[in-house]
């Protein structure tokens, strides 16, 4: 009776622990929105919908749909590579569960998605051995790819990759990030070693050695990356898109510049979807290179309406996807 009241009052906790959470997020939300709202003129901001031409919306919307394919495909070489030659993965069941957990971070966070994800892919017959490590790796695939853009965009002149005076430092932190991301993966043979030898950084060692496996050891590791990159360059294409529906052009740079800042917002749970943090950012970057607040605060929530749209199709998809019709059907044909 004592271990089930402990396990009920630490399910207790831990659901007040969550609630406390979520009411922190909604207030950071609202109050950055709040804050945004009130330097905004309600009438200018009314007029910026008789002139936005959604055709560009929709070549923006599709842009990010195209996005899903890609992933699911980088995500397919990691399983494949973290796998036996015969032990090939079907590309269907990813492409529909990389739209599903598309659509559940658009309301819980990103790690709730990746264990949803880890969770549908081992419900069609592969073991959390390699499920989990192949998110793992994926995501931070994505991570890397997201810094190596951002570096690589500060190093053309534009107004906005000035950043405020604050150019130089950010570079020094991409460039950081990325050389620790390069010379991490290239030691991975030195260090895991060392890393197996502790229980506390044994996990960490064996993640280690699945990502070297994956880009080093693995033919597909050039493919890997490139599809990584490719998914964020239809982002910036989006980004880009949206722009010009709102009728001001974008350079492509400050296109990639506005992209690193969205997404790298969106990643960090303090906020609901990123939305409000991700405003304010936006509002006061372009703002101070001669942005109507109206316009801009336009342009971010444009950009979150427009990500919620093209994940709509993960939420027809988990209606309809079943794990176990995968799992049948690949038993079959082998």
């Amino acid at each position: 009776m004592l271990a089930g009241y402990e396990a009920r009052n630490a399910d207790g906790w831990a659901r007040l622990r969550n609630a406390a959470l979520l009411l922190v997020k909604l207030c950071v939300t609202a109050g950055c929105l709040w804050y945004v709202a009130q330097q905004v003129n309600v009438a200018g901001f009314k007029r910026l919908f008789d002139t936005f031409v959604y055709g560009w919306a929709a070549i923006a919307v599709a842009g990010l749909i195209i996005e899903v394919p890609l992933v699911a495909l980088r995500w397919r070489d990691i399983l494949d590579a973290l796998g036996s030659q015969a032990d090939r993965t079907r590309f269907a069941p990813l492409v529909a569960i990389t739209s599903i957990t598309v659509f559940v971070a658009q309301i819980l966070p990103n790690v709730a998605a990746d264990a949803l994800r880890v969770w549908l892919l081992v419900r069609t017959g592969r073991s959390w051995r390699q499920g989990l490590p192949s998110v793992i790796i994926d995501r931070a695939l994505g991570l890397f790819s997201l810094t190596a853009i951002g570096f690589v965009t500060l190093l053309f002149p534009s107004a906005l990759t000035a950043l405020a005076g604050y150019r130089t430092v950010a570079l020094g932190a991409f460039g950081a990030i990325i050389v620790a991301a390069m010379l991490g993966v290239f030691l991975v043979p030195y260090i895991a070693p060392v890393l197996d030898r502790f229980s506390l950084t044994r996990m960490a060692g064996r993640f280690a050695l699945a990502a070297h496996s994956v880009l080093v050891g693995s033919r597909a590791g050039w493919r890997i990356l490139a599809l990584g990159f490719a998914v964020h360059f239809l982002t910036v294409f989006a980004i880009w898109s949206l722009a010009r529906a709102q009728g001001f052009a974008l350079p492509v740079v400050d296109a990639a510049l506005l992209f690193t800042l969205m997404i790298s917002i969106s990643l960090l749970p303090v906020s609901i979807g990123g939305w409000g943090l991700r405003e304010l950012a936006v509002s006061s970057l372009l703002a101070t290179h001669g942005v109507p607040v109206e316009q801009a605060l336009f342009f971010s929530v444009s950009f979150g309406l427009i990500v919620i749209v093209a994940a709509l199709p993960g939420a027809v998809v988990w209606a309809w996807f079943s794990p176990a019709r995968h799992v049948i059907q690949s038993q079959s044909s082998a």
